[in-house]
């Protein structure tokens, strides 16, 4: 987190100042996050937001229904993004979120060639794995 905040006061020291929304929605946008997907993440974080709510933050300044996200509720956001993404500490059998909404993305946008890869990448990995642990 601490590293999150040095690179903010960098853009700000170079003149290109982004505020707590704009992280937000690009977080996002990376994260390929819909709105009911940030909606929990806030419950998680201890900000309990309907949809529209959480959506405030997400909308233009210029929107009426815009809200402005304070660096509390974006650290508590980004706490909970990791924990929502990748399970609780110790749960190494967890898919990362991330992983599951990629996949989905590339589901919807009928993708089938990335999937192939990904699958084949996959299948890789496990017999090396495997190889691994007839070695061992």
């Amino acid at each position: 987190m601490a590293m999150w905040y040095r690179c903010m006061q960098d853009k700000q020291l170079r003149g290109r100042s982004m505020d707590n929304n704009k992280v937000l929605k690009k977080i996002v946008i990376a994260c390929n996050l819909q709105h009911s997907h940030v909606k929990e993440i806030f419950k998680q974080g201890g900000h309990p937001f309907s949809t529209s709510e959480a959506g405030s933050f997400l909308v233009s300044e210029k929107n009426k229904n815009f809200n402005t996200l304070s660096d509390e509720r974006l650290s508590d956001f980004l706490d909970a993004l990791i924990r929502y993404s990748r399970g609780e500490k110790g749960d190494s059998h967890n898919v990362p979120m991330v992983i599951k909404l990629m996949m989905i993305a590339m589901s919807e946008k009928k993708n089938m060639d990335g999937i192939e890869e990904i699958i084949e990448f996959a299948s890789d990995l496990m017999g090396s794995m495997l190889d691994d642990e007839q070695n061992d």
